[in-house]
């Protein structure tokens, strides 16, 4: 026994010797617009011989474990990007290197490849968007920003990608995970002042949920931290004027990195919003046995309080261990009050009668979430992440409605409905290296919403009273599966998702005691498959398939119908089918900067509304067609003279072919659409940068109805002052001609709708924002010269 203590003395201390004589090497790999790059391929060798290879993270993070030595070769490699291979000497070993992947010719500067940003790139998985730095884009909501990227559609109702609706929205690595009508709330709340990056995806991984027929869309906002012991603070101040109103913002944020391990950012906004719309409406009744036309005119101010906050950190428990947790929430203080007048005319043109209402709703919105995130790395074997986020959301509606004239008899009906929703998502998954030209990721998500509400409706003087109470609970179980596989000029990526979900819905009547109910779950497959190759350096093509589907919400599930007004009532269908969809699409890259795409949609079970009439009440509700075509083109191409002028046409166009089936008519539809967005900036003298954005749309068909043409122009003059460029001033015409509206109008003639809203969205605005800790140095970076391998 005593003389195997020498010897384990002797074992631990080689082994000390051993981790001593182990170093790590760590940084973040970029792309040209300073975004983190993901997937890329680290090798670590000398003379030739493999020491170690390692794949970047979802933040660009890398992180390699050789041996100490006085330098080694590092190898940078993504498909579509230049390979960079740099040589480090001992001394710059252990110092945070930070790499710039480029395409075009590179200059370097403290380790950062910087080169020119275009607005648009293409590659087989998405298009990204750049927002330029000044650009007006950052001076509005998120949802605005997302309604003017190419080929997005808001239809009045949701948002819609390449001609198909239902949409998934992630910021910062973050799904939003809530029903499209309260997603459309949160987007519009959340300033878009950091918004770096866009991404759309319209067959995104398999980690992304398969649910959003159309895609991915993810926002990736810029949270550059300079090591530091200040903080870096920014500030903006925000007014306009409108034809009736005046619109006023005001947001902070703060970024502070007091250490190398420690992150903290906190951002708050609020937002006064006063709006004036017009909404004119043409229906068909059929009243006292004869065919009316019923028009209706309703004017409403709507007056808006939007408060949001964000307050999160980043801390790196060790080199292995990562923490990120955030909190954020907002609340819209919404109140709306209006007219409406509706008269109703035989195919005489003869008047029958009137009705004239008059309209209050107040609904003040809640929203509330915390989300966390603990990344563990593994040397040379990739990484595990687990994600959990709760999430709680609150509304009550108030509202009532007083109509009268010559067609019904005075009646005021009075609305209650409070709503709570709670969820809560877990996610797990493991991504890693298989060598030096692979990767792959596998992971599990459950995610769970409770939603309750009453509804409190009361109309006199007829005295009906109801009371409904619903009770409606969604569960999502995943498990999902990619690989992907990189070559010298191919990139394969394919994954599978298989879903389990479905919902569990309760509606009872407290007056009348009647109940309903229904649990339905299903098991779904989703695959999802993309190729990319490289012909020459001018000349690449990619094409990827995909599997996806919509859910239906709680609304469109509620069987209690909801006034509108006198004559018209809105209810849900609890028999609704998911609908899927089957996607292809095929890009082509040419010359580095112009893309085409063409995307083919096949569309089983879609949701539409239709109209039916019962007793002299219009009821509208969702219910399930057969089957829908579309394909869809996009062509985009910039444009660039020298120094002085930048610009980017986006061009897209469909076909769409819907069979379509009532009472009354049966037909094919078949419509082609198009739509074209023009973004320029001007580099004026003085250091003034001017932008124009331009988008106009022609009818697209939505489900059974179709949206009307749309068309938008805004401009703007951008300028920055103080010798380090820390504050800018922009003046905005947001809407310059007043043309922006939405609307929806029947593709039958047999049950004839027709509805546009149009509002006072002409804007002159000012901006002032400034940054304080804007030109700080970073104390970790170091300068590589590569000059030799820009040959």
């Amino acid at each position: 026994m005593r003389k195997s203590i020498p010897i384990n003395i002797l074992l631990f201390l080689f082994c000390i010797l051993q981790v001593q004589a182990q170093i790590q090497i760590k940084g973040q790999v970029l792309d040209e617009s300073n975004k983190p790059m993901d997937f890329v391929n680290i090798v670590c060798q000398k003379d030739g011989i493999l020491l170690s290879n390692a794949i970047s993270d979802n933040n660009g993070i890398f992180q390699l474990e050789i041996k100490e030595m006085q330098s080694v070769d590092l190898s940078f490699s993504f498909v579509g990007y230049r390979t960079k291979v740099l040589k480090v000497e001992k001394d710059k070993l252990q110092q945070f290197l930070t790499i710039v992947m480029e395409t075009e010719a590179i200059a370097l500067d403290e380790a950062a490849v910087m080169g020119k940003r275009s607005y648009i790139k293409a590659d087989a998985k998405a298009i990204t968007i750049n927002i330029p730095k000044n650009s007006s884009m950052k001076n509005e909501s998120m949802l605005e920003l997302i309604k003017k990227l190419p080929g997005v559609t808001d239809s009045g109702g949701g948002l819609s990608v390449a001609g198909v609706s239902g949409v998934i929205v992630v910021i910062d690595g973050k799904q939003v995970n809530m029903p499209d009508n309260l997603m459309l709330k949160y987007l519009e709340s959340l300033p878009a002042d950091n918004v770096q990056t866009v991404r759309v995806m319209k067959n995104p991984p398999a980690k992304y949920d398969a649910k959003g027929m159309s895609g991915c869309i993810e926002i990736i906002n810029n949270k550059t931290y300079q090591q530091n012991s200040s903080p870096f603070i920014s500030a903006t101040i925000q007014g306009g004027i409108t034809k009736k109103n005046f619109l006023h913002k005001e947001s902070f944020g703060l970024r502070w990195q007091p250490t190398a391990r420690f992150q903290l950012h906190a951002d708050i906004s609020h937002n006064k919003i006063n709006r004036h719309f017009i909404q004119d409406m043409e229906n068909g009744l059929f009243l006292n046995n004869e065919i009316l036309d019923y028009n209706r005119n309703t004017l409403r101010d709507l007056n808006r309080h939007l408060y949001n906050y964000s307050v999160g950190l980043n801390y790196s428990l060790s080199p292995t261990w990562e923490l990120e947790l955030c909190g954020e929430g907002y609340y819209d203080d919404w109140k709306a009050y209006g007219s409406s007048e509706a008269v109703a005319v035989n195919k005489k043109g003869e008047e029958i009668g009137t009705i004239t209402s008059q309209i209050t709703s107040v609904e003040p919105y809640g929203f509330h979430s915390i989300y966390g995130r603990i990344v563990k790395s593994f040397v040379n074997r990739g990484k595990i992440n687990i994600d959990m986020n709760f999430m709680t959301y609150n509304n009550r509606s108030d509202g009532s409605v007083e109509a009268q004239g010559t067609l019904i008899q005075p009646v005021q009906t009075m609305l209650s409905q409070p709503l709570n929703i709670h969820t809560f998502m877990g996610k797990i998954d493991y991504s890693g290296a298989i060598g030096a030209k692979a990767t792959w990721e596998i992971g599990a998500k459950y995610d769970e919403a409770h939603l309750f509400t009453d509804i409190h409706k009361m109309i006199n003087p007829l005295k009906t009273e109801e009371k409904y109470g619903n009770r409606h609970i969604e569960k999502n179980a995943a498990l999902y599966s990619s690989i992907q596989i990189q070559g010298d000029k191919d990139l394969l990526s394919c994954g599978i998702r298989v879903e389990y979900s479905g919902t569990e819905r309760k509606t009872e009547n407290y007056i009348t005691q009647w109940e309903d109910q229904k649990k339905s779950y299903i098991w779904n497959i989703y695959p999802q498959l993309s190729y990319s190759h490289d012909f020459s350096q001018n000349f690449k093509m990619g094409v990827s398939a995909s599997r996806r589907t919509n859910r239906s919400t709680y609304i469109n599930l509620s069987p209690v119908s909801w006034p509108t007004d006198a004559l018209f009532r809105l209810a849900g269908n609890p028999n609704l089918s998911p609908e899927y969809i089957w996607k292809g699409d095929l890009n082509l890259f040419l010359f580095k900067k112009y893309n085409f795409s063409a995307t083919y949609s096949y569309i089983k079970n879609g949701i539409y509304y239709i109209l039916k009439q019962e007793k002299n009440i219009v009821s509208t509700f969702p219910d399930n067609y057969p089957e829908f075509r579309n394909i869809y083109f996009n062509l985009n191409l910039p444009f660039s003279i020298k120094n002085i002028w930048d610009a980017n046409i986006n061009i897209g166009g469909g076909y769409s072919v819907l069979p379509y089936s009532s009472d009354e008519e049966s037909f094919t539809l078949k419509k082609w659409s198009g739509s074209v967005n023009l973004n320029q900036t001007f580099h004026l003298p003085w250091g003034i940068d001017a932008e124009a954005i331009t988008q106009y749309r022609s009818k697209i068909i939505t489900g059974y109805l179709q949206a009307p043409p749309f068309f938008m122009t805004s401009l703007s003059f951008s300028k920055d002052f103080l010798r380090d460029k820390s504050l800018n001033a922009t003046l905005s015409l947001k809407d310059v001609f007043n043309t922006m509206s939405i609307g929806s109008e029947a593709i039958g003639t047999a049950f004839p709708f027709k509805m546009r809203m149009t509002t006072d969205s002409f804007c002159v605005m000012l901006t002032i924002k400034y940054l304080l800790g804007k030109n700080w140095k970073s104390k970790n970076s170091i300068h590589i010269d590569d000059s030799r391998f820009d040959k």
